[in-house]
């Protein structure tokens, strides 16, 4: 039986990684956390906390923030967005190795 608190590497990664099919998707999305009072992603103390800490340190995840992806059009969007409406968390680059830790950056 499925422990929900292993939902996002079990549930979600898992079988994209491991399926000959699924591991041809070249990404998957969710909403972006960057309002202040709106998560979409689980925050310390949930019980899927440490599931998505655990995918998100897999070499087959990027975040919006990683490096990699930072100075592409959709980053720099989001930066704009934040910014016009006044949303003081922020987007920061290269702290890949720290996710989990990053959610709410002011």
């Amino acid at each position: 039986r499925l422990r929900w608190a292993d939902w996002w590497m079990d549930s979600f990664l898992k079988p994209i990684v491991e399926n000959e099919y699924l591991s041809r998707i070249a990404y998957t999305i969710t909403w972006t956390d960057y309002a202040e009072d709106c998560y979409w992603i689980p925050l310390e103390g949930d019980y899927t906390y440490d599931g998505f800490v655990r995918m998100s340190k897999s070499e087959n995840v990027l975040f919006l923030d990683d490096s990699d992806w930072v100075n592409l059009p959709y980053a720099n969007q989001i930066q704009k967005a934040r910014k016009k409406e006044g949303w003081s968390r922020r987007l920061d680059a290269g702290n890949s190795g720290q996710h989990g830790a990053w959610r709410c950056s002011t």
